[in-house]
């Protein structure tokens, strides 16, 4: 049989003709970032090696590549210029032909690789129904898992193509007993070659008479595309990535729907973007938890970011109230008043351990924060069965089968019940009942209504050494679009957790002295704001045990202060004290964990060599203050 490898879009054959709009794709396309996370680790994790006691690895790598070394990209080019001009008139397929064109004209094209490992693969790569490779590859609409996994309809597949500018994915995995198979995977629209009319979805790889088939010789493949251990990578080819904000979104994602995996060391989650890379771990979770608090981040810009208070709950309450809704102890809730989240909010999961959504019922008599999390195999069955496409919500409507809908509607109501009834037993309870976190008292009781994540200056800049056990290095910056003036007069940091009452300003003696009662100042009258910068960023020698941070204002500023504070491991911030600083050569002058009296050019980068009395890695906020 004669074979050539390429892409290979199947003859429509008066079939039904496909345009611009796809439905898979469209329903991932409102928080695109959050549900990219959430499907990939999701099915990541779904395929963990139940006979190895290791946790799931996921790697988020974002790479230039030359347009040589993607898979006969000029015939995607051609197939996107054939879809637009079958429908002439459909404006948003022009708009995506036309920046699809202009990235084809680019000497290098972006890749985001996404890989996981300790992992399974795609199982079953030549079966053709039933399979894991079967179900990502060439099926729509149904689910190849089975039992309380993640995914009930397969649809989480589509997501990633949200994120390519070409719609276009491409698929490697290596399979024990089965050896490596790579495929392409590309959903455009319906289109004519050579006269014929193809339909909108292409293959790439071994081409037959009628259908197209994987590379299962990883030698015929380029080096970037071949693997040797179990598990499976994923191609975005022309990734869509906003440059500022993905790394952050993907973060903050990862963290919102897995904190609990990561915290109980089930999930390691890496991003590397333009050699930084970042480890989001057991160790460093709630130092990043803090900063999202701190940053008020929303993930895609309106998604609250809300795992931090669920983590400081997971951490501080001990009694876990069991209720039995199919059977005996089948769900699990954690619930407490804590007084720094004046709010009413339950998380809900599954076994797996998954965010599915934040229950918030309004009108009640009391504030709390809880956990739920369904254990039961028939409960989460059941409650699987009634989710989404998109997995966000328990909803029996979902479900086909007249009987088995109203089954499960009687169970997610008899749960909701006992849930309320959790929430009723909080009320009647006096005020030693309410839970005050020991050593949480630094947290802010600020809720929900805040600036969003893209107003955040980048925060996640140092390349981080995953080996080290200590807590690993991280620079952020503050949003300084409400600058705070503070008294510096005994080199204080301004107050970032909120307990100072009435938001007053410290002044010198010591006490608060109220907004309008005057200005705060130091001992020369002046007073001081945060300054927002372009970046900073945070190299490390590791032979020296020094950092060069490198920061790039936005204009010219003199009289500057840089502070530098950590994360401890309980998550709180600490002052770090600085040794000694250069700048060219200069030593500076510095008092405690501050360099004073520093100039800075606008647009363009200074670097100070700093080095600490503490010589290890940590997780850290800098920050510049500029006198008015």
């Amino acid at each position: 049989m004669d074979q050539k490898i390429g892409w290979y879009f199947p003859d429509n054959k008066g079939g039904q003709e496909e345009g611009f709009e796809n439905q898979g794709i469209n329903q991932f396309k409102m928080s695109p970032y959050g549900k990219l996370a959430r499907e990939i680790i999701q099915n990541s994790y779904d395929a963990k090696i139940k006979e190895e006691d290791k946790k799931v690895r996921v790697e988020f790598k974002l790479v230039k590549m030359e347009k040589s070394r993607i898979p006969n990209l000029e015939s995607i080019k051609e197939s996107i210029n054939a879809s637009a001009e079958y429908f002439p008139e459909t404006e948003r397929l022009n708009k995506f032909r036309q920046v699809a064109n202009e990235k084809f004209d680019s000497d290098t094209i972006d890749v985001l690789k996404i890989s996981d490992y300790n992992t399974t693969g795609l199982v079953g790569i030549e079966q053709r129904i039933n399979s894991a490779w079967y179900g990502l590859i060439k099926s729509s609409g149904n689910s190849t898992k089975s039992g309380v996994s993640g995914g009930s309809y397969g649809s989480g597949k589509h997501a990633a193509f949200v994120f390519s500018y070409f719609r276009t994915i491409l698929y490697g995995t290596y399979v024990k007993n089965e050896g490596y198979a790579f495929q392409g995977k590309s959903i455009l629209c319906t289109h004519k070659k050579d006269g014929i009319v193809k339909g909108n979805i292409g293959y790439w790889g071994n081409i037959t008479e009628d259908e197209c088939r994987p590379i299962r010789n990883q030698e015929q493949m380029d080096e970037f595309y071949r693997r040797n251990v179990t598990g499976t990578d994923l191609y975005i080819i022309g990734a869509k990535l906003e440059e500022e904000k993905w790394v952050d979104n993907i973060i903050y994602s990862v963290i919102e729907n897995f904190w609990k995996l990561i915290i109980e060391d089930k999930l390691e989650v890496i991003i590397v973007n333009n050699g930084d890379t970042i480890n989001i771990d057991s160790k460093n979770i709630r130092g990043f938890a803090q900063l999202g608090k701190q940053e008020n981040a929303r993930i895609d810009e309106h998604d609250i970011f809300n795992a931090y208070k669920f983590i400081e709950l997971n951490d501080s309450v001990k009694e876990i109230r069991y209720g039995s809704i199919c059977s005996e102890n089948d769900v699990e809730l954690k619930i407490a008043k804590l007084p720094q989240y004046p709010e009413k909010k339950i998380l809900k999961m599954r076994d797996t351990e998954m965010k599915i959504n934040i229950f918030s019922p309004r009108k009640r008599p009391v504030n709390f924060i809880g956990i739920l999390i369904a254990t039961g195999v028939e409960l989460n069955k059941q409650l699987r069965e009634s989710e989404p496409q998109t997995h966000d919500v328990w909803n029996a409507d979902n479900i086909e089968d007249e009987s088995y809908r109203k089954k499960v509607r009687e169970t997610i109501k008899k749960l909701d019940n006992w849930v309320n009834e959790q929430i009723d037993s909080l009320s009647y309870g006096d005020d030693s009942e309410e839970f005050d976190a020991e050593g949480l008292d630094f947290l802010s009781i600020d809720d929900d209504d805040s600036n969003g994540i893209e107003e955040m200056q980048k925060p996640f800049d140092e390349i981080i050494n995953k080996e080290i056990e200590q807590q690993e290095i991280l620079i952020t910056q503050r949003d300084s679009t409400k600058p705070k003036a503070i008294d510096k007069t005994n080199d204080e940091e301004p107050n970032s957790g909120g307990e100072n009452p009435g938001n007053d300003e410290r002044t010198r003696d010591g006490g608060n002295k109220g907004k309008g009662e005057g200005e705060n100042t130091t001992g020369t009258g002046n007073n001081y704001h945060e300054s927002q910068m372009i970046y900073i960023k945070t190299p490390y020698d590791s032979e020296k045990n020094m950092y060069k941070i490198i920061i790039r204002p936005i204009e010219d500023l003199k009289n500057c202060e840089i502070h530098f504070q950590r994360w401890t491991d309980s998550g709180e911030l600490e002052k770090i004290k600085i040794e000694k600083a250069y700048n060219e050569g200069q030593e500076l002058e510095v008092s405690g964990n501050i360099i004073k009296n520093m100039r800075m050019k606008g647009n363009e980068d200074i670097k100070i060599d700093v080095l600490f009395e503490t010589k290890r890695k940590c997780v850290m906020e800098v920050k510049v203050y500029v006198q008015d």
